[in-house]
Formats: structure tokens, C-alpha cells, sequence
């Protein structure tokens, strides 16, 4: 099945209420989403960028990654920054589908599942979840690559993406290990 892993909103200031909260918990889900890119690089899966632009300009990707960096979040983002040969996208509005071009590339690049990570999970990974859900996407939303700024937010998202969007919610490192086939099968 041909996939994209949608890294959604990890560039953030975190300067808003529960911003602090929000912060801890994508410092503790860095590690999968680190994860998920090599996983996605070793694999040819296409690796997406989606974020928001609180700057109103139109930004090369650099000078946004610089305006966006602050002492509290300078590691986290010298750790995610996109390669060359990945997709970055700017939104406008909570789920990535709307008024971007995501649609046209996944539809160029003949996209049937969606990897969603990054942040806030309980809105703009959850709108696009939805989004997505409703276009016939296969979704995985690894319960590790996704961050809400507590529990009540994440457990509701948690149940959202099982059962309304019937996505594989799992830890990353279980959904990376369920895709590596016996060599066997690969023989026969």
C-alpha cells in the first residue's frame, strides 16, 4: 500500500494557553516521529511537512524554521527540520487538506495511507484525520507520534482515530515492526 507520513504542525512557538503543556508532551514524542522519518526514508514513503504560518508572508522554508525558533524550542526543531527531498506545506486552518495542496500530491504520488503525527492531536491532526478519513485514506496515527496538552484531550483523540476513523492506533515501534515481512513471504 503506498503511503505518506504527514508530520502536522511540529514547528511551534508554543506561546498560548496550555503551551507549556502542549511543549512536554511533543518533547516526549520526538523519538517516534524520528523514528517514523527513517522508517519512511528507508522505505521511499514521501514524507510531508503541513504548518501553520502565524507570520501572514509568504516564507522560504528556512527563513520560516528561523522566525519560528526560540530559545525553549531550538533543539526540537534543529531535530525535525525536513530534509531537502521532502514536501513542506503551509495551512491556513486546522486540517491540512484545506486550501493546500496536499490533495494534488497525494493523488500525484498515488497516496492510499496516511501516516498522521505532530501536533495539537486533538485539532489539526484530529481535522485531518477527519479530512482525510472522509477522501477513503487507510490511516495509522501511532498513539507515540502525536501530542495533546493532557490526558482528556488525548484519550479522546486516542478514541476518535480508533472508532470513528477506524485508524491502526498503536505504539510506533509496534506499527513499524508489523510491516517488516518474513523473508519467506517475500520468496514465495
Amino acid at each position: 500500500m503506498r503511503t505518506a507520513l504527514l508530520i502536522i504542525d511540529i514547528f511551534n512557538d508554543f506561546q498560548f494557553v496550555k503551551g507549556d503543556e502542549l511543549k512536554d508532551a511533543t518533547e516526549k514524542m520526538i523519538p517516534s516521529i524520528l523514528l517514523l522519518k527513517k522508517f519512511a526514508k528507508a522505505n521511499r514513503f514521501p514524507i510531508i511537512y503541513i504548518n501553520d504560518n502565524p507570520f501572514q508572508d509568504s516564507l522560504s522554508i528556512p527563513t520560516f524554521l528561523q522566525k519560528m525558533t526560540t530559545k525553549s524550542n531550538f533543539q526540537m526543531i534543529e531535530q525535525l527540520k525536513p530534509n531537502i527531498q521532502d514536501i513542506f506545506l503551509f495551512k491556513k486552518k486546522f486540517s491540512a487538506f484545506f486550501q493546500t495542496e496536499l490533495e494534488t500530491y497525494l493523488a500525484q504520488l498515488k497516496i492510499e495511507q496516511l501516516i498522521l503525527t505532530g501536533i495539537a492531536g486533538h485539532i489539526c491532526v484530529l481535522f485531518t484525520a477527519n479530512d482525510a478519513y472522509m477522501r477513503g485514506f487507510q490511516l495509522v496515527t501511532p498513539i507515540d507520534a502525536y501530542a495533546c496538552p493532557g490526558p482528556l484531550q488525548k484519550d479522546f483523540t486516542d478514541a476518535m482515530f480508533l472508532h470513528v476513523f477506524h485508524s491502526t492506533v498503536i505504539p510506533t515501534k509496534q506499527w513499524i515492526q508489523s510491516q517488516r515481512k518474513p523473508l519467506y513471504n517475500q520468496i514465495y
